[in-house]
């Protein structure tokens, strides 16, 4: 009966030890390499020893053997365990345990003949001694255990489930839930994506429905649909799958069926009143409760709720719409003329007649409404049988569509295909128009189009059609009031809205394609312009501002005028509104020539200065203005800068205009301060205006920013009709050479073509040498030459001489019709021909390359440096000095510098050292210049350059890192006390572990070599790898710690005795010096482990006598092993220690500095 109970118990465990380790098995792959700490416990049971192994996961593949004496349990990977207490637990049956030193295996010697057996339970291995004299079954697992394992198995069985049902939930549409009434019962539908089985029960006013699957339900926003005898609606997920729960009377009948992938339940009461209701069929938008389509709802009836007007507007709020899922029912012939009336004009008769006009939208043609996702961004198209203006616009979370059409619009798949971003839709009409307001769950970006008569509105994360600026500025009113005004072509009318969240007025301007926006919140006195997408919306802040449109003009405007700054009076000297002012902000309007005679420009100054003396305090300001654009006009910049800061240190508020930051912004770039000149464009918009954009683009063209400055002077080219036959001329030759820099050669065609009917091109030397560098970009060599020597052929001395020799030389160059000898003299007379700009810069730059060409890098840096004292800022200087030093870098990291002498690389690293880039490259260079050095065994000059990279240069952990390559410099060199003082004086609090590991290795070494192995020791506990075993075993060596000093050495061996092959030379003395370790421990269990390991790797080699000597048991040991012992303990191990190191540690990137 005992052995029957026995095998019962293991049977019973084997589902649960199956489950448990199959779930132990995916923890285990991450700890694979790694040791396992193993606890392990003794103790004497009835008649028997019993030794309880227990793993952090799964027990590893493990083997078990008796050798004579000895017990061997051993572990495909490695233990982290402790053995010093076995043998007292186990007294009378095991003498001694060791670990083995790779921690696979423990070995025990045995005090009496036993037999083993060996039971799993979880991640516990028991190993079970029993005596010669042991009969019948082996002991079993003890209760505790069998107890513990059952646990674990129901646990684990619970959580799978758990992770299937939220799995399903992720991964599973949303359960398709309808609701539909009818006079004698209510359907309620559970659309699945997949079959499924639903059990039905019910506990009196409840009925409970189990589907067997999980997935996402919506189960809120029905009430309003439901009759009487049907209450709450409410649903969870359990371990089972999904619930829903319905309370019902006590006297409704409940009726169930399956219908393809849905699961239908009626739910009828006999006791109830029939309704007089339609049948209707509803979806829930996500997120948001729904009105009824047809008969009443919660809180009054539909007509009631649409009749309802916003107080203070005219804007009727629409209940939300409910989704049209079925066909419009017949008008009947009384209806026609209210359909026809309701499609004129939406808006008029009183509020019964609206809520009437609402119900007939529903049955009277629609827009189609249009719904698709591409990529990260939703496309909403309504299609309008004719052009619509409308209006797009955000306020906090709700996005504003305005159209001027009384046409319904179809919102279901606003409610349905919007549900990411969308919460709610509100339908809001006034008039002939209507405003749909989405009500966003997140902020999200928007942009409208127009395609044909359909518009296009986008959502999402990008702007897919970005808009045209709207540009606001002070105007007059026709009575002659300040107002404000803007160009809006193709406008619509002006609604007036009442936001439905803060209760506030929005008076709305829409128009037609394509979009105009105003681009950023602009606020006022008596009103503030917000951000749109498309259309202009306004938010007063008087009771009686006006916003008007009359034809392509957009107004706003108060009686006495609006309040605005004094710089409003500018463009209102007359009493009208200066259209050019308004609508091209960066035009300099130039009303006379240019003025030669400084007498007459003297005199025009003065008149000028009499306006502005003879303004009012309001006035002057603008009067100011004036003055900077006429001197503007006369590319007069320095007066016209100073002019302008005059006027904003008199009056702030002209600082915010975009006349004011136009004019600076010109007046800049005419001083060829590029970089100031964009800066004050970029403010309100203007650097979009096609104006500003030939003056940015100018500006992007003296920094060498190609690309940007085409696409700016290409946008402002169909403004140049305007422009004086100078400044047309320069804007074109300025796009011409852009589209050449960025080898758009037909676009640089095309402007030169329109060039030559330009008189003020014609004879521009400028215009020559562009027709050169277009002709040599489309290959015409023989074109190109024969343009260049015309420029360099002519007696001007000017800047296209010299580029038109420059482009000539390296044409000859990539001929290979002059050799780079010749070129680099001819380059050197270039470059002292002309000095102070650009072109300089091309002809060094040029210069410099062709030194690095022929391998004279000492006159390359000095080339680059002179370039730097010319222009130190200008971005081709910063070009050159990235290519220099690119040239540095290749020069000691690759192999360009192999051929040169060490002392030759020294003194060129020196001389140019601010070329060693900061981060990692500079540490590599360091390490490669160090390294050519330690290669001629120049280790004081190799210490003498990490040194004052680690005291001058460097910080953070690179520093720490370049640190412990001087410390093993000082090593290598003998002075184990500075590699200590070098690592003491760079120590970091925080390190990357790589990094501290190399400079704990080499402080290790550095205080062994000094005769404190103790401290060594302890550095060296919390560190792993080969070479740190390796120099854990010196260390214990030079310690005279014989037996860690042999388990160390045994562990840098390894599995070689596993391997194919020989042992190495290195390898064998370590089994040597390994041997000798164990025999001075006295540890005859090691020397017997390294006999049965290495025997036959020994066999047939020069150490297989030492071998056989040095392995023998410790009482065999005599002279032969005394003399052999007193060999190896002299062999120097610190050569093999840096070859070790430097193989590992060299060759791995250096950390970036901190």
């Amino acid at each position: 009966m005992a052995g029957g109970r026995k095998f019962g118990q293991i049977a019973l465990l084997r589902s649960a030890l199956a489950l448990i380790a199959v779930v132990l098995m995916v923890p285990l792959a991450s700890v694979a390499n790694a040791e396992q700490s193993v606890r392990i416990q003794g103790a004497l049971e009835q008649g028997f020893a019993r030794l309880i192994l227990t793993f952090p996961t799964k027990i590893p593949e493990y083997h078990i053997r008796i050798t004579p004496g000895v017990l061997v349990v051993e572990t495909d990977e490695a233990m982290d365990i402790k053995v010093d207490r076995v043998a007292d637990a186990l007294s009378g049956y095991v003498g001694v345990a060791r670990a083995d030193p790779d921690g696979k295996g423990i070995r025990m010697s045995l005090e009496q003949v036993v037999s083993v057996n060996t039971m799993e339970a979880g991640e516990q291995l028991f190993v079970d001694l029993l005596p010669a004299g042991w009969r019948g079954l082996p002991p079993s697992l003890p209760q505790s255990v069998i107890d513990a394992l059952a646990k674990r198995s129901e646990d684990l069985e619970k959580k799978r489930l758990e992770a299937l049902r939220a799995e399903e939930m992720k991964n599973s549409p949303p359960v398709d839930m309808r609701v539909a009434t009818a006079p004698t019962f209510a359907r309620l539908s559970f659309g699945w994506h997949k079959p499924i089985n639903a059990t039905v029960t019910r506990d009196a006013e409840r009925v409970n429905i189990l589907f067997d699957h999980a997935a996402p339900i919506n189960v809120n926003g029905f009430r309003s649909q439901l009759p009487a005898y049907i209450g709450e609606i409410s649903s969870r997920v359990s371990l089972k799958g999904l619930e829903v729960f319905i309370d019902v009377t006590s006297t409704a009948t409940i009726r169930s069926f399956r219908e393809g992938n849905a699961f239908v339940v009626d739910i009828s009461d006999p006791s109830a009143p029939a309704s007089d209701g339609i049948a209707s069929d509803t979806v829930p938008p996500a997120g948001s409760s729904i009105a009824a389509e047809n008969g009443n709802q919660d809180g009054g009836s539909a007509q009631a709720g649409a009749g309802e007007s916003a107080p203070g507007g005219s804007g009727k709020v629409l209940v939300s719409e409910a989704p049209l899922l079925q066909p419009a029912a017949p008008i009947a012939e009384d209806d026609k003329d209210a359909v026809k009336a309701g499609e004129a004009q939406a808006g008029s008769g009183d509020q019964a007649k609206d809520a009437q006009s609402g119900n007939i939208y529903a049955q009277a043609q629609r827009v189609e409404t249009g719904v698709r996702r591409i990529g990260d961004v939703y496309r909403i198209e309504f299609s309008f049988q004719r052009a619509t203006p409308a209006a797009l616009f955000a306020r906090g979370d709700l996005l504003w569509m305005v159209f001027d059409s009384p046409l319904p619009i179809d919102t279901r798949p606003l409610r349905y295909e919007l549900a990411e971003y969308v919460a709610d839709v509100t339908v809001m009409r006034t008039g002939n128009s209507q405003a749909l307001i989405l009500r966003l769950v997140k902020p999200v970006l928007s942009s409208s189009a127009i395609e044909n008569t359909n518009w296009i509105v986008t959502i999402g994360d990008t702007v897919v059609e970005p808009a045209r600026p709207i540009a606001l500025s002070h105007g007059q009113s026709l009575g002659g009031e300040l107002a404000v005004v803007a160009p809006l072509e193709h406008a619509g009318s002006v609604h007036d809205f009442i936001d439905p969240v803060i209760g506030d007025r929005i008076l709305v301007a829409t128009a037609l394609g394509p979009a105009r926006a105003i681009l950023s919140e602009q606020r006022f006195v008596d009103f503030t312009a917000l951000a749109t997408r498309h259309g202009i919306a306004i938010l007063p802040k008087v009771d009686n501002l006006q916003v008007k449109v009359s034809g392509d003009v957009f107004s706003v405007e108060r009686e006495n005028g609006l309040s605005l700054s004094a710089i409003g009076a500018l463009a209102m000297p007359t009493g009208e509104v200066k259209v050019e002012s308004a609508l091209r902000p960066g035009y300099v309007h130039n009303p006379e020539e240019t003025i030669d005679d400084p007498a007459k420009l003297r005199l025009a100054g003065e008149r000028f200065m009499q306006r502005i003396a003879e303004a009012e305090e309001d006035h002057r300001a603008a009067a100011r203005l004036d003055y900077a654009e006429f001197l503007l006009s006369q590319r007069l910049s320095a007066e016209a800068i100073g002019l302008l800061r005059l006027a904003v240190e008199e009056t702030p508020e002209v600082a915010r205009e975009r006349s004011y930051r136009s004019m600076l912004g010109i007046a800049l770039q005419q001083m060829h301060r590029p970089e100031e000149a964009l800066k004050a464009f970029d403010f309100a918009g203007i650097s979009n205006e096609p104006d500003i954009g030939l003056w940015a683009g100018m500006a992007l063209l003296d920094l060498g920013r190609w690309r940007e400055a085409q696409l700016k002077l290409d946008a402002g080219l169909p403004m140049l009709t305007d422009y004086p036959p100078e400044e047309r001329a320069r804007f074109m030759l300025g796009a011409a050479r852009a589209a050449i820099e960025v080898n758009d050669y037909s676009s640089a065609s095309d402007l030169l073509t329109k060039l030559k009917a330009e008189p003020a091109a014609k004879g521009k030397r400028s215009f020559t040498y562009l027709q050169a560098r277009l002709a040599e970009g489309l290959g015409d060599r023989e074109q190109a030459m024969a343009l260049y020597s015309e420029l360099t052929g002519d007696e001007s001395r000017d800047q296209y001489q010299v580029l038109g020799q420059l482009r000539r030389l390296q044409l000859l160059s990539q001929a290979n019709t002059i050799d780079d000898t010749d070129m680099i003299k001819a380059l050197e007379t270039l470059s002292v021909t002309w000095r102070g700009d650009d072109t300089e810069l091309q002809t060094l730059s040029t210069l410099a390359h062709f030194y690095v060409r022929k391998g004279e890098y000492r006159q390359a840096f000095e080339t680059m440096k002179a370039a730097a004292i010319a222009a130190p800022g200008e971005p081709r200087t910063r070009k050159l000095q990235d290519d220099m030093q690119a040239v540095f870098v290749d020069l000691f990291l690759g192999n360009a510098a192999n051929g040169m002498k060490p002392v030759d690389a020294l003194a060129l690293y020196y001389d140019y050292k601010e070329l060693t880039p900061v981060g990692h490259q500079g540490d590599e260079i360091i390490r490669a210049l160090a390294d050519r050095l330690i290669g001629v065994d120049l280790l004081a000059k190799a210490a003498e350059v990490l040194d004052h990279q680690v005291q001058h240069r460097l910080r953070g952990a690179a520093r720490a890192q370049v640190a412990a390559k001087l410390a093993l410099v000082y090593l290598m060199d003998r002075k184990p006390t500075q590699a200590l003082r070098v690592l003491s004086l760079s120590r970091q609090a925080v390190l990357p572990k790589e990094v501290q590991q190399q400079r704990q290795i080499l402080e290790a070494r550095a205080l062994s070599e000094t005769g404190r192995a103790d401290l060594a020791i302890d550095l060296l506990r919390a560190t792993s790898g080969p070479e740190v075993e390796r120099l854990r075993a010196d260390v214990y060596w030079s310690g005279r710690k014989w037996q860690e000093a042999g388990e160390s050495l045994e562990r840098v061996v390894g599995e070689a005795w596993r391997e194919n092959g020989p042992l190495s030379t290195v390898h064998r003395r370590d089994v040597l010096r390994s041997a000798i370790a164990y025999a001075l421990a006295g540890d005859d269990l090691g020397l017997a482990r390294l006999r049965e390991h290495f025997t036959s790797k020994m066999s047939d080699t020069d150490d297989e006598q030492s071998f056989r000597i040095v392995t023998q048991p410790v009482k065999a040991q005599g002279a032969e092993f005394r003399a052999l012992a007193a060999s190896v303990a002299h062999t120097d191990t610190l050569q093999a220690f840096i070859r070790e190191y430097r193989e590992k540690y060299d060759r791995q990137a250096v950390v970036p500095q901190s």
